[in-house]
């Protein structure tokens, strides 16, 4: 895709202001109505994230080490082109890399990964979903368990679809707010993690709301 790059003005979130950023305009992008822009990770990697779907808030603070007593149900993060991945196990198998993107409605799995979860012909059905790239055929689906971490859930939407993001990123699929918004998430994208938990980043779950 083609992308004009642009340096932006102060950027400011309530009381946060942000300099010397730039911007990717992209001609060819199809953006959701009334949606202006996307977040990306040069800004929220500089904070640690609260996100509490209950009341759709998001909390920018100051970057923290991991509490001694919650690293036990932390979820190590790794850093691939600027995004996160996770392992993820589906229906009792794996663990899969998964992309997890706040932005995503559903969870999206790859057809290799549908192939191997063996999710037959009678189990799919054709749907159309759109993105930011325009609109794709793809195949829904259900699956029995998803679990991250210590954290499980389960009969959740899937969507299968072949998508050069999942190539590009060689991760099995996308974890997506129908999973997430589940929990009230914090998220770590700091370096200073205890010693005993080497990763880029990390993830909490609170509150399951099922």
């Amino acid at each position: 895709m083609k992308a004009n790059l642009h340096r932006l003005p102060v950027l400011k979130i309530d009381n946060v202001k942000v300099e010397k950023l730039t911007g990717l305009e992209f001609t060819t992008t199809i953006m959701p109505e009334g949606l202006s822009g996307v977040l990306g990770m040069d800004i929220l990697s500089n904070f640690d994230l609260e996100i509490i779907p209950q009341t759709q808030e998001l909390r920018l603070l100051s970057p923290t080490l991991i509490p001694a007593e919650n690293i036990k149900d932390a979820i190590p993060l790794k850093s691939k082109l600027g995004v996160m991945l996770a392992e993820v196990e589906i229906n009792g198998k794996g663990p899969f890399i998964f992309m997890l993107d706040t932005g995503a409605e559903s969870i999206f799995i790859s057809q290799k990964l549908a192939s191997q979860l063996k999710i037959s012909a009678a189990e799919r059905q054709e749907i159309r979903v759109q993105g930011f790239c325009g609109i794709e055929m793809a195949e829904y689906a259900s699956l029995a368990k998803v679990k991250m971490g210590n954290y499980e859930l389960a009969n959740l939407e899937t969507v299968i679809l072949s998508s050069p993001v999942l190539k590009l990123l060689e991760v099995d699929g996308i974890l997506g707010q129908n999973f997430l918004n589940n929990y009230q998430q914090y998220w770590r994208f700091n370096q200073k993690n205890p010693e005993n938990f080497p990763a880029e980043g990390s993830l909490l779950l609170t509150g399951n709301r099922e």
